[in-house]
């Protein structure tokens, strides 16, 4: 016989979980219902064949924790049945031991004063030993109960009073949550911007979870007075779509800590995104492994279970969140593509990347470890918005660095003893280096000749060969003197031209192809078409930017130079 297999008669059964406690129901039970839940390896089909109805695993395994906790507190409220119903907290503290190490909760739960005192050290620090909202919510029975216990505890060395606070506080936090849900139950809005506060919340609270900050007695994370109110509200959501827009109102905040983190490095280069996707990928793979671990915990899972399904999350999560940061600081690095196409094709990627987890990765790592078959349950729709919101962020930060690099990238010109802030358009100012012992240039104009011809054969006649296998390339192009009226002089000018490869498959032939073909972001024209009618320095810019994506560009006293890659 195995050790699963049970007797074939009827008789009283304990019902064991990993919470390390075992729980007798009142009554008999069926002996196909007296099966030990959650044991490692044992699938959803196993635990099926296992008991009369199919329900009862999932019941029992989430309500089992809950009804051993309501029974505890039953037993510990019974030691107080002499408590004096008028009694308070002056007539305990004369017999209690100053160095009682619970004293701070104690003074928090009878001192309005102290209370006060511990509020504004939260404020301040953002830490408090024993400060929480929802002690604040004890009946006045809770308190003269936990009085009667502390003074007990005190005088034998016993640990009741705590141990009745622990069990008390899921549903404490349940009011405190429930007062906050009566003051914004009427306001859509109010009820997303406070989505948006318990996204942020729960990276805080995910490390918590990791290091165990939340466990209660039984090793088992309680919920949060945040994860209260985010049930409470996400309950009242009376369509699909108002579900859908608190569900993206939690996702904006969670993701506010990764938004700052790009911030703080979007101008250190690459060892700046080097760092910041280390640093996001940490953050948000620890936070999100503590709650995905918590999760488990609350449903019954054995503790191995839980650890592996939060480890596999996490490493999941903090791998996506590296790349996506990469993708996203690409931008600052992209010199020659223009910042709304690289923006766009940062977003695909990571729309792509935040569906894909959500409806292929993280449903399979919880079906392969928690033997969860409702895992493929996926609403599409709200993994659609998610990933949305992700290839938004994604896309966001791409043009935001790439508009910035294309402002502040510095680079010395070779020769020119000059600091060149961005080579964008022929007018880019330079720097003053002037305590390196270098001098001051206004602009390229003073370091490319700035001599203007009526014609091209005149400046080709000026400048001379372009070198072996080189022809000369005008940035911008001698098609749009007529197209976007430009002076002959502007664009036939010595600062306007550039010596690159020419031949068949040349940087020179892939330029001039790329400027007669349609991109997506042209609307239909070709690329030459859709430049026509911008200012000369907006098509000297692309112009000079799409030769970077062939090589590097260098302003000189005899015109520019182009060294391919």
């Amino acid at each position: 016989m195995s050790k699963f297999s049970l007797p074939l008669h009827t008789t009283p059964q304990g019902l064991v979980v990993n919470w390390g406690a075992t729980y007798k129901e009142e009554g008999i039970l069926s002996n196909y219902q007296g099966v030990i839940f959650n044991q490692d390896g044992l699938s959803y089909d196993q635990k099926y064949d296992l008991i009369e109805e199919e329900e009862k695993v999932e019941d029992y395994r989430k309500n089992l924790k809950i009804v051993k906790d309501a029974t505890r507190v039953s037993e510990l409220e019974k030691k107080c049945i002499f408590a004096d119903e008028n009694s308070s907290a002056a007539q305990y503290h004369e017999g209690l031991k100053s160095e009682n190490d619970d004293s701070g909760r104690y003074r928090y739960i009878n001192d309005i004063n102290y209370q006060a005192e511990a509020a504004c050290s939260y404020a301040v620090s953002g830490y408090s030993t024993y400060i929480d909202d929802a002690l604040g919510f004890m009946t006045e029975e809770q308190i003269r109960n936990y009085n009667y216990l502390y003074y007990n505890d005190s005088i034998n060395g016993t640990d009741y009073a705590d141990e009745y606070i622990d069990l008390l506080i899921p549903s404490l936090r349940q009011k405190a949550a429930a007062a906050q849900y009566e003051g914004i139950k009427d306001s859509t809005a109010l009820k997303a911007v406070y989505e948006v506060g318990i996204g942020f919340d729960s990276i805080s609270t995910g490390i918590e979870n990791v290091f165990g900050l939340n466990d209660d007695r039984d090793g088992v994370a309680m919920n949060t007075t945040s994860e209260y109110l985010d049930g409470m509200i996400m309950s009242s959501a009376k369509t699909k779509g108002e579900m859908y827009l608190y569900t993206g109102s939690k996702v904006v905040g969670a993701a506010a800590p990764g938004v700052g983190i790009a911030v703080a490095t979007g101008g250190a280069g690459a060892v700046g995104l080097l760092a910041g996707a280390v640093g996001t990928g940490a953050l948000y793979g620890v936070s999100t492994g503590g709650n995905s671990k918590a999760q488990a915990e609350r449903e019954g899972y054995t503790e191995s279970q839980a650890v592996a399904y939060g480890t596999a999350t996490g490493i999941e999560q903090g791998v996506k969140t590296s790349a996506m940061f990469v993708v996203g600081g690409a931008g600052r690095f992209a010199t020659g593509i223009p910042a709304p196409v690289g923006a766009l094709g940062a977003g695909v990627t990571g729309f792509t990347m935040e569906y894909v987890d959500e409806v292929y990765i993280n449903p399979a790592i919880r079906a392969n470890i928690l033997n969860d078959e409702a895992a493929y349950d996926i609403d599409y729709k709200q993994a659609l918005i998610n990933a949305g919101i992700a290839g938004a962020f994604t896309a966001g930060t791409y043009y935001i660095e790439s508009v910035a690099a294309s402002r502040s990238t510095a680079e010395v010109v070779a020769n020119e003893n000059v600091e060149v802030t961005a080579v964008e358009s022929h007018e880019v100012v330079l720097e003053d280096v002037a305590s390196e012992g270098l001098a001051r240039v206004e602009s390229v104009n003073d370091i490319v000749p700035n001599k203007g011809f009526n014609n091209f054969n005149e400046l080709k006649a000026e400048l001379g060969s372009p070198g072996e296998g080189n022809a000369w390339h005008h940035i911008v192009e001698q098609s749009q003197i007529s197209k976007s009226g430009f002076d002959s002089t502007q664009v036939n000018n010595i600062n306007n031209v550039i010596s690159i490869p020419h031949g068949k498959g040349s940087v020179h032939a892939k330029i001039s192809g790329y400027y007669s073909s349609k991109q997506f972001f042209t609307g239909g024209q070709t690329v030459r078409q859709w430049l026509s009618g911008q200012s000369f320095q907006e098509q000297f810019e692309f112009g000079i930017n799409l030769l970077r994506e062939f090589g590097t560009v260098t302003p000189t006293s005899n015109g520019w130079i182009f060294t391919p890659y």
